[in-house]
């Protein structure tokens, strides 16, 4: 398990994860929970970490827009 933190409310980038076919979980206002299955492939937690990158991102732009 792993979490993040964030500056800013957690459920933007939870639904915009989600758009992109990535669960996480918001666990608090400003805390984003990630739980992959011990059984992946660093092929597909290099494509999430991608994912959720990029979600960051857009995420960050539109709130400091």
């Amino acid at each position: 398990m792993g979490g993040l933190e964030l500056r800013v409310h957690a459920a933007p980038v939870i639904d915009t994860a989600r758009e992109q076919a990535l669960l996480v979980n918001r666990t608090d206002e400003k805390a984003v929970r990630m739980l992959p299955p011990l059984t992946i492939e660093m092929a597909e937690l290099d494509r999430g970490l991608d994912i959720l990158d990029t979600v960051l991102t857009v995420v960050g732009a539109e709130v400091h827009a």
